[in-house]
């Protein structure tokens, strides 16, 4: 989500992570009480529910992006 300029849906998630929707749902479930993603539901047909990073998850994101690379150049360095 830390790459994405908009809200998630749930399938999309799902999708993106090779998750099933249980494991997806009960991850949403403890990020949300962490704050650190929000969720929101259109107001058009299909109505579906967006996900997104909240500004502290948006911080975590980042630190989790940087780790990445982090561990990325260390291995192609290695």
């Amino acid at each position: 989500m830390g790459r994405e300029n908009r809200g998630l849906t749930v399938r999309e998630l799902v999708e993106k992570t090779d998750t099933n929707s249980g494991s997806i749902k009960r991850a949403l479930e403890e990020l949300t009480e962490l704050k650190l993603i929000k969720e929101e539901r259109e107001n058009v047909f299909p109505y579906r529910r967006l996900i997104s990073l909240t500004e502290l998850g948006k911080e975590v994101a980042k630190r989790v992006i940087e780790i990445e690379e982090l561990i990325k150049k260390v291995r192609t360095n290695g």
